[in-house]
């Protein structure tokens, strides 16, 4: 069990939140590729694996 702000979580409901945002990342990109737009991550440090990396 972890503490936040006081609250109590557990290692599944912290997992389940991860699941709810890095599925909102594909959701972005079905949404995208429907409006013919390109999504980069151009992040250095990321696990969004959803966009095409790109190093800058």
């Amino acid at each position: 069990m972890y503490k936040l702000d006081g609250k109590k979580y557990y290692i599944h409901d912290i997992f389940r939140k991860l699941h709810y945002a890095f599925k909102g990342y594909f959701i972005l990109k079905d949404y995208a590729d429907f409006l013919g737009a390109k999504i980069y991550n151009a992040s250095s440090k990321s696990y969004i694996d959803a966009f095409e990396r790109i190093f800058i």
